[in-house]
């Protein structure tokens, strides 16, 4: 069955017009150069890493966790034990950045896609203390993907993310060149101060429920 169809229908007879017939070949152009998806190829035809060559297409490793919280949360559960299924992540009461997920990979020098989805979920009582998450690789915090901001000028009641105990879906991705090797990609997550810059209590948390941890390695 046909999947491409011309965008301009050319009518017999009619003068043929030379932009309209570029469009058309456009998409059939982009494929014999080498941008191929699912439709060109039967399920199943490549069972064998041997059957391509490195740079023929997209590496991908992909992890998730699916948690189920409290189906009707009208205030934050009073501790991680209300989880109903799954491993779900709770910060640590410390400024250091702790690890939610992590993937290890070995792979050519290429550009890695990390892409972190999550859901950042409830508190306990301490929800002026926020939260900051950001994208590690190798043991370096990508500053540029940490939520919030780098300092308290303009934010009296923290860098982080605040919240009121409800479930917020975030994503973070970044584009980062690698060479060849093994790498470490985690997703990490700390807590921050309070408006008067004291220490977390050590009851203090917040969660990260479902979530998943994409790395694309693109040659």
């Amino acid at each position: 069955m046909a999947w491409k169809y011309p965008k301009y229908n050319n009518t017999d007879g009619e003068p043929i017009d030379a932009e309209a017939i570029n469009v058309n070949f456009e998409a059939f152009i982009r494929e014999t150069q080498g941008n191929l998806n699912e439709h060109n190829w039967a399920s199943g035809a490549f069972t064998d890493a041997e059957d391509y060559e490195i740079g023929a297409c997209l590496r991908i490793d992909h992890s998730y966790d699916e948690v189920t919280p409290m189906a009707a949360q009208t205030a934050a559960p009073a501790n991680i034990a209300a989880i109903v299924s799954g491993t779900a992540y709770q910060t640590i009461a410390v400024y250091d950045w702790d690890v939610v997920d992590s993937t290890q990979i070995i792979c050519d020098t290429a550009l890695l896609w990390v892409i972190a989805s999550f859901q950042h979920s409830v508190s306990n009582d301490f929800t002026r203390y926020g939260v900051q998450y950001g994208l590690r690789l190798d043991g370096v915090v990508i500053a540029e993907t940490v939520t919030g901001s780098g300092g308290r000028n303009t934010d009296p009641n923290g860098e982080g993310l605040d919240g009121d105990g409800t479930n917020m879906p975030l994503v973070l991705d970044a584009i980062l060149p690698v060479l060849s090797g093994p790498h470490t990609i985690e997703l990490v997550a700390r807590m921050c101060t309070s408006a008067t810059i004291a220490l977390p209590p050590t009851a203090a948390y917040w969660m990260v429920c479902n979530r998943e941890l994409i790395v694309v390695e693109m040659h």
